[in-house]
């Protein structure tokens, strides 16, 4: 199938990919992106795990990609002073000041247990929807990793979206930001 490939000039790793016959019109690229039509079949691979050759004018797969991990998920825990009455969410005061603490732990899927062996050292990328990381990418050390989020100065519900490159599913918590009592 033909695709319109939008990749990384320095890394050639693929932005975006669209099956088409005909180039998108007005399609705005970084400084750091290029445009080019080829006949893909990623057969039972994800995108990700290939580069965009561009003297082939082909993908390639990546020599440092790796099958997501079979059998294992990431856990949340958010650590805050107070939860919601209304439906238990660890709640922050929407003061900027205010912080909680999110402990990342890697699990089994058929027994729950945790993952703590020196080996377990996914990096994972941290995502947010309010508040301010203290992190946006960092590593797990025997399966267990932590950061902070300083609330929002708004009164709203936020997403905190933890994931890494060989897990197939991201973590996900929710946050509420609340009103200031005073």
């Amino acid at each position: 199938m033909l695709y319109q490939l939008v990749y990384d000039t320095q890394t050639r790793r693929i932005v975006a990919a669209r099956p088409t016959a005909t180039p998108r019109v007005g399609l705005v690229l970084g400084p750091s992106q290029a445009l080019a039509f080829a006949d893909v079949d990623f057969g039972d691979r994800p995108m990700a795990s290939y580069v965009f050759d561009p003297e082939l004018r082909a993908l390639v797969p990546r020599e440092d990609w790796n099958p997501p991990e079979a059998g294992v998920r990431l856990e949340l825990t958010v650590t805050t002073p107070a939860r919601s009455p209304i439906d238990d969410v660890p709640e922050l005061s929407a003061d900027g000041t205010s912080e909680a603490t999110v402990a990342v732990q890697k699990r089994t899927l058929d027994s729950d247990r945790a993952l703590t062996a020196a080996s377990h050292r996914n990096l994972l990328t941290i995502r947010t929807t309010a508040g301010t990381l203290s992190d946006r990418q960092l590593s797990l050390v025997r399966g267990r990793a932590a950061f902070t989020l300083r609330s929002s100065t708004e009164t709203v519900l936020a997403e905190i979206r933890v994931s890494a490159e060989s897990i197939s599913e991201p973590a996900i918590a929710l946050i509420e930001f609340a009103p200031v009592v005073s």
